[in-house]
């Protein structure tokens, strides 16, 4: 799926799917199932993110629980920037998992194809 991902948004198998946000319009990203690739810890107490950097970037963090918050599912990024650091948002209603994603091929033309809509507008879509 990231291969796919990857050919369809930039034309090379082999780069990362992951897109820059686009001012306030944010498409979706592929978190893999093996969390331990992550720091996945949350972006400080409370926070409604993901760190999605590198395992030694957790620092002083708030480790997630893979089981509350599984990877293998679709997640949307997050519009906020630190450091360059990647990040998607924790809420269950921006992740998209395969099932939903099986019974609508809209939904899925829009993720194939990277259009970043409004953090709010993915939240709707399923």
């Amino acid at each position: 799926m990231e291969e796919y991902l990857a050919l369809k948004r930039h034309g090379d198998r082999t780069a990362d799917h992951w897109m820059e946000p686009d001012g306030k319009k944010v498409s979706m990203y592929l978190v893999r199932t093996n969390t331990r690739m992550y720091a996945y810890n949350a972006c400080g107490a409370g926070s409604n993110q993901i760190n999605l950097g590198p395992p030694d970037t957790r620092g002083r963090s708030n480790p997630l629980d893979p089981a509350d918050f599984p990877g293998g599912v679709l997640r949307v990024l997050s519009t906020y920037k630190r450091q360059g650091r990647r990040a998607v948002l924790k809420d269950h209603k921006y992740a998209i998992t395969f099932d939903v994603l099986a019974k609508s091929q809209a939904l899925w033309g829009l993720i194939r194809d990277g259009v970043p809509l409004s953090v709010n507008d993915w939240a709707d879509l399923h």
